[in-house]
């Protein structure tokens, strides 16, 4: 019951913001709910009816034992006797249930709630979605880029070029396109300088922590031995982390490389086609102004 109550306080000081934040909620009060619903249920008016019968039961016997036995004090000192027995059941059982059933409970309840964690992902799988999730980011950039696109042209059309650079929708179109592409561009060596950023604080925090990670080696060393020993292994740790470094940067810079190339490119592409746009349009306007003089 207490973990629904810790559920529903974070819920309540930290409210999803999508759907997603839903789900989160609804997911871990699932969990509490599978592994410990069996112990959430109210007990039954049996099994309670049953035992304060049982205990009234005894202290009913317990009274009449005292009574018997006429000791001084008058019935209310005799009642109050007669009920430590049961007090004193209570208090054991009350006991025995938090010093040795709960704990042992709580420790299997971890076990249950450990079997429900997330497995751990392999670099393979890690690498596989991380594809996955380049190819759904790219897509939605396409969905981006052709909703703008529909946008730019419907402006066009209903209002024209207002800078009166633009004079058909071919430049129009490779105007955008050159935008666009060069804001991709920017965005791709902006991710590119804060990969190599982030595996180069890896890098330094891995090095600093290389000489912690030393295990001496069994046998009779003197202490300049062991000295040496680790400041050898540290060398051969450092230069692993070093050639590791140097070719996760290499794989970064041709990763991030071919796609700005290929923005590079778009971008020329978009602006020959803003040229050869341009240029038709000044033959068109030249032709219109012969067939005037005629």
């Amino acid at each position: 019951m207490q973990a629904l109550k810790d559920i529903e306080k974070q819920k309540q000081a930290d409210p999803p913001k999508n759907e997603f934040g839903e789900t989160f909620y609804q997911s871990q009060t699932a969990l509490v709910l599978k592994v410990e619903g069996q112990y959430l249920n109210k007990l039954p008016f049996s099994d309670v009816g049953l035992a304060l019968g049982l205990s009234g039961t005894e202290y009913a016997m317990s009274l009449g034992i005292v009574i018997g036995l006429g000791l001084p004090g008058g019935i209310v000192l005799n009642a109050i006797a007669a009920s430590l027995p049961v007090v004193m059941l209570w208090g054991a059982a009350s006991l025995q249930n938090d010093a040795f059933e709960m704990p042992g409970h709580n420790r299997s309840l971890i076990g249950q709630y450990e079997s429900s964690l997330p497995i751990e992902i392999t670099e393979i799988a890690a690498n596989q979605i991380a594809v996955i999730d380049e190819e759904i980011a790219l897509k939605q950039r396409e969905l981006a880029y052709e909703q703008a696109l529909k946008v730019r042209r419907e402006k066009f059309i209903s209002e024209g070029d207002t800078s009166g650079r633009l004079k058909n929708w071919d430049m129009v179109e490779a105007d955008f396109q050159i935008e666009w592409y060069e804001k991709e561009k920017h965005q791709i060596e902006k991710e590119q300088d804060e990969k190599r950023e982030q595996r180069y604080f890896k890098f330094q925090a891995d090095v600093a922590q290389m000489a912690e990670q030393y295990e001496p080696p069994a046998g009779t060393y003197s202490p300049e031995q062991m000295a040496q020993l680790k400041i050898e292994w540290v060398e051969v740790q450092e230069q692993k982390l070093k050639e590791s470094f140097a070719h996760d940067i290499q794989w970064l810079n041709h990763k991030y490389g071919n796609k700005i190339k290929h923005y590079e490119e778009e971008i020329t592409t978009a602006r020959q086609r803003y040229a050869e746009a341009e240029s038709r349009w000044r033959e068109e306007r030249h032709s219109d102004a012969m067939k005037d003089t005629v």
